[in-house]
C-alpha cells in the first residue's frame, strides 16, 4: 500500500464515522476529540505528502489512524472496524528525506518506549473499561516490538508508522482515562 492510499482511507473512515454514544455526554466529547485528531493528522498527512515530505507524511497518517483505531476499542463509533494491522507500506523516501527517517525513527523509538515506562493503567480492576486500559498498553507495546523487528529489516518507513500509531492509541487511551500519566507528561498529547 502506499502513504496516500493509507492516508484516503483513514480520511474515509474519519468522514464516515458516526457516534455510538449519546450527544452531549462524556463519551461524547471524547468521541469528538477522537475525530478531531483523526482528521487534523489525516489532513496534516496529505500536506506533507503534497510537500513531497513522505516521512512526516506517514507519521502523521499513522498516529491518526492510532487514535481513531482506539475509539473503535472503546466502541465510541458505530459502524467502522479498527485495522487488524498496519499494511506494509510499498514505497520508499526520496535519498534527501534518509537522515530525516532515520532521526525521526529513532527519536520516536526512544519516545515510545519512555512513554510506555511513563503511564499506568488507571482504571480499578474490576472496572469493566480496565481491560481496554490493558489492550491499550499492549497495543503500544506490540508496536514498538514491530519498529524494533522492521529496522532490523531494513524497513525505517514501516518502523516509524509502527511507532506513530503505538504512540497515537497510547495518547489516545489517555485522553479516554484509561491511563494515568505517572512521569514526562511533556511526551504525550493531554
Amino acid at each position: 500500500m502506499s502513504i496516500q492510499a493509507l492516508g484516503e482511507a483513514l480520511w474515509d473512515k474519519t468522514e464516515k464515522v458516526r457516534p455510538a454514544v449519546s450527544r452531549g455526554g462524556y463519551y461524547y466529547a471524547l468521541y469528538r476529540e477522537i475525530t478531531e485528531m483523526a482528521g487534523a493528522y489525516a489532513s496534516d498527512g496529505f500536506r506533507f505528502y503534497e510537500e513531497g515530505d513522505t516521512v512526516n507524511a506517514h507519521a502523521a497518517i499513522t498516529y491518526g489512524f492510532g487514535w481513531l483505531d482506539c475509539g473503535c476499542l472503546l466502541g465510541i463509533f458505530t459502524d467502522i472496524a479498527a485495522l487488524d494491522d498496519l499494511p506494509v507500506i510499498k514505497e520508499t523516501v526520496a535519498p534527501k528525506l534518509e537522515s530525516h527517517l532515520k532521526e525521526k525513527t529513532a527519536r520516536y523509538q526512544r519516545m515510545l518506549t519512555d512513554a510506555l515506562e511513563s503511564v499506568i493503567i488507571n482504571p480499578d480492576k474490576e472496572s469493566p473499561v480496565h481491560q481496554a486500559a490493558v489492550v491499550v498498553m499492549n497495543k503500544a507495546e506490540r508496536h514498538l516490538k514491530k519498529a524494533g523487528q522492521s529496522i532490523k529489516d531494513g524497513n525505517r518507513l514501516q518502523a516509524l508508522g509502527e511507532l506513530s500509531y503505538g504512540y497515537g492509541f497510547l495518547d489516545a487511551g489517555i485522553r479516554a482515562g484509561l491511563l494515568r500519566v505517572k512521569k514526562n507528561r511533556h511526551l504525550f498529547t493531554i
